[in-house]
């Protein structure tokens, strides 16, 4: 297990200020950001390789896992194909939570359950200029991230996952990173022909079926979604739950079963707990230590009108 120290880093108020510029730097770039890049995962189950291209708001990422598979990410569909299988899922219109850009939109509310540090001074990484970025947890209910800012291009180019031991859980790291000033990206589910799809469509609702009674100090509910598939019988609700950084995934689709079984699986940093309630299979998902997980799926009840 890796330990993770804090060093050469600024705390004082003014460097807070520092910290906070690099935040918006980071998240003003990201819609101009043109780039290829390879990296690796590297997690307590192994490590993952992929490849990045990315054009602005336009994203590709290919993982070269047992069964590969790749992300393509637009501001309204996301697909994730299976070349191999001739198969692949389209949601069109789902939310997609980014957790350094609602970090800052809402800083006020984001500095309650985090502290925000940068480092002085530049260091290298993999021949590049970079400022390191970290993002605290005032808590031990949550975890720390550390980021590498490259200095011209404002891209991560790698960050860390920390639990509330200081133990460092997930790394992801760029092995080669070229900046370019166009990049073509295409690939839609139409454009596939042969291939077996499932389709979603995810629409906002303004209220869900489910409550929750206990959440970790400053959660509260970002979004709720209704996702409709070809197979109306499996429609599903989606709810999004964060503190300004950290995000809960709520999952619940119709199920046969009416039995509870609560079902907790560690993801590498990402945690996962599934139970069923009534007629609802339930999935929860998020990057927190799992007992504060739990407790959290404990806490969903259906709502009686």
């Amino acid at each position: 297990m890796l330990i993770c120290c804090w060093h050469g880093v600024a705390l004082a108020g003014g460097q807070q200020e520092q910290a906070t510029d690099l935040l918006a730097d980071v998240v003003e770039q990201l819609k101009h950001q043109t780039y290829q890049a390879s990296g690796v995962y590297i997690r307590p189950s192994g490590m993952l390789t992929f490849d990045i291209d990315r054009a602005g708001l336009y994203e590709k990422v290919t993982e070269h896992g047992d069964l590969m598979r790749y992300t393509a990410n637009t501001p309204f569909k996301q697909l994730t194909v299976y070349p191999n299988l001739s198969k692949g899922i389209q949601r069109q219109g789902r939310i997609d939570f980014q957790a350094l850009v609602f970090l800052n939109d809402h800083l006020t509310e984001g500095l309650k359950h985090y502290r925000l540090i940068s480092e002085l001074k530049p260091t290298q990484l993999a021949g590049r200029m970079v400022r390191r970025l970290s993002i605290t947890s005032r808590t031990k209910d949550r975890y720390s991230y550390v980021y590498w800012v490259d200095v011209q291009t404002s891209v991560v180019l790698r960050f860390d996952i920390v639990d509330e031991k200081k133990a460092l859980i997930e790394r992801m790291v760029f092995t080669s990173y070229s900046p370019l000033q166009q990049l073509q990206l295409g690939a839609s589910a139409d454009e596939m022909v042969g291939f077996d799809w499932v389709k979603q469509t995810f629409k906002p609702v303004l209220s869900s079926q489910f409550e929750v009674s206990w959440l970790p100090a400053g959660f509260s509910l970002y979004s709720v979604e209704v996702i409709d598939g070809d197979d109306e019988a499996a429609r599903c609700e989606r709810l999004i739950l964060t503190d300004g950084f950290a995000e809960v995934e709520v999952y619940s689709c119709k199920s046969d079963l009416v039995v509870t079984l609560t079902r907790g699986q560690q993801l590498d940093a990402l945690h996962q707990v599934k139970y069923h309630l009534s007629d609802k299979e339930l999935s929860i998902e998020g990057r927190l230590p799992m007992g504060v997980l739990l407790k959290i799926a404990e806490n969903i009840e259906l709502k009686h009108d």
